[in-house]
């Protein structure tokens, strides 16, 4: 039951605090942080497609008073994530905080420095390097009753943001809450059982079966070398958690080709007179699959790649229950969202391109026409570019894959070559591709290539 006394007590400990207007001419000296941003239980999303996890941020000194404050932390990691800027998405409303991440909820906000809830307004806070700032946007923006603070904890009791293993490893976590004593007025750490896992790759979500145990504690563990976020999603007694963050890093566990010190470098074989001999691959090929099959037992929308890889990969017939089961919850799914987005025109997302695009790669995988989707054409949202385009180059690269897949035509011809055009502009100067910076990423690249591959002669 909510609480008049406890919805006071929690707006003084929430930071709603004064904030002056927002200003954007950058100062000399800058700190880097990184922050996220939870919305109604779940990561914000930024400019580029992906969750606003951790994102680094340069932070300046905008109000020219030689500290820097969590404040203007605010304002640039929504210059540099958020569409519009600060000018858009971040409003004082001439006293309190009133909107964060274009959300106005009257004030209901709860901001976090490395795990801990901030104890003044985020003007009088001052950030250092390296800091981890987390911001919740409150889904019961009266009662105030979210969960507001949320972290994973390693077995050593330490809070842990991001973390390296090797994919033949577990990551051994507890989800963390920090509840508030009704007794005490005071948030206590506690651990939050029966929480849904969530993983983030690529901007793509992947909803398991897997959830915290009784005591909040989780194993979780990774089949591909990569970067991964990990969060969780639902509500602890009726309360929404605030969604936590834990940047993954998966290793390799293969020799490296190039050390000089591995007997099978290519640049000196132990046996040069002697090539390659092809192994056979097909053993763990389909032990993989088995347990992508295991954890995804009942594949909804986001669960595409899971679906990609048993149908590409045989594992199940296509006329296989699994991928029968699938279609008939995606009609569901598409038949609901579609009419709720504003597009109305077959988009899932006003804004984000590949939730249709990864959408479309299934479908084609298990031989199901994207054309003719319940009620819906799934084609028809990308007669309009500027729509493909929303998501930076992950638009145009998975749009141009997605259309490929079953050789789907516009009405407007010159779709797929203003794609190419976009991807090839944004190639580095270095060669290679990235969602930003200068610095080429391996995944983007590859996808670009894949995009690209139809149309090499260009």
């Amino acid at each position: 039951m909510k609480k008049r006394i406890a919805a006071l007590v929690l707006a003084l400990v929430m930071v709603l605090g004064l904030v002056p207007s927002v200003a954007f001419a950058e100062e000399e000296g800058s700190i880097k942080i990184y922050m996220s941003v939870s919305n109604a239980g779940t990561l914000a999303t930024c400019n580029d497609g992906e969750v606003m996890a951790f994102r680094e941020v340069t932070v300046t000194d905008y109000d020219a008073n030689n500290m820097i404050t969590f404040h203007e932390a605010l304002i640039a990691a929504h210059n540099t994530y958020f569409d519009g800027g600060a000018e858009a998405g971040y409003d004082d409303g001439g006293g309190f905080v009133q909107k964060v991440w274009g959300v106005a909820n009257g004030g209901s906000y709860f901001f976090n420095q490395n795990g801990v809830s901030i104890p003044v307004g985020v003007k009088e806070q001052e950030i250092a390097e390296n800091d981890y700032l987390t911001v919740c946007i409150m889904e019961d923006a009266e009662g105030f009753s979210d969960v507001a603070n949320t972290y994973f904890k390693d077995a050593s009791d330490q809070i842990v943001n991001r973390v390296e293993i090797n994919a033949t490893d577990a990551l051994e976590l507890t989800l963390i809450g920090c509840v508030l004593d009704y007794n005490t007025w005071q948030t206590v750490p506690t651990a939050l059982p029966n929480i849904a896992i969530v993983i983030w790759q690529d901007g793509v979500k992947q909803l398991g079966s897997l959830k915290t145990g009784d005591d909040g504690k989780v194993s979780v563990s990774f089949t591909q070398p990569g970067k991964y976020v990990l969060t969780a999603e639902g509500q602890l007694d009726g309360k929404t958690i605030m969604a936590p963050t834990c940047l993954v890093t998966v290793k390799s566990t293969d020799i490296d080709p190039t050390d000089p010190t591995d007997p099978t470098d290519p640049e000196e074989p132990t046996d040069p007179g002697t090539t390659d001999t092809p192994q056979d691959v097909s053993t763990v090929l389909n032990d993989t699959m088995a347990q992508l099959a295991k954890t995804v037992t009942a594949p909804a929308f986001n669960n595409e790649w899971t679906v990609l890889c048993l149908a590409r990969g045989g594992y199940y017939e296509k006329d296989n229950a699994y991928f029968t089961g699938y279609y008939d919850r995606i009609v569901e799914y598409v038949n609901k969202t579609a009419a709720s987005v504003t597009l109305a025109n077959g988009a899932l997302h006003k804004t984000k391109s590949t939730d249709n695009s990864r959408l479309i790669l299934a479908l084609s995988a298990i031989g199901k026409d994207a054309t003719s989707v319940g009620d819906w054409n799934l084609i028809t949202p990308y007669e309009d570019f500027s729509w493909i385009k929303k998501q930076g180059i992950n638009g145009p690269i998975f749009a141009l894959i997605a259309l490929d897949t079953h050789g789907y035509q516009t009405a407007d011809t010159t779709i797929r070559q203003q794609c190419i055009d976009y991807i090839l502009s944004k190639k580095l100067e270095g060669g290679g591709w990235a969602l930003s910076g200068t610095a080429a990423d391996p995944d983007i690249t590859a996808m670009a290539l894949q995009a690209l591959v139809n149309y090499k002669d260009q």
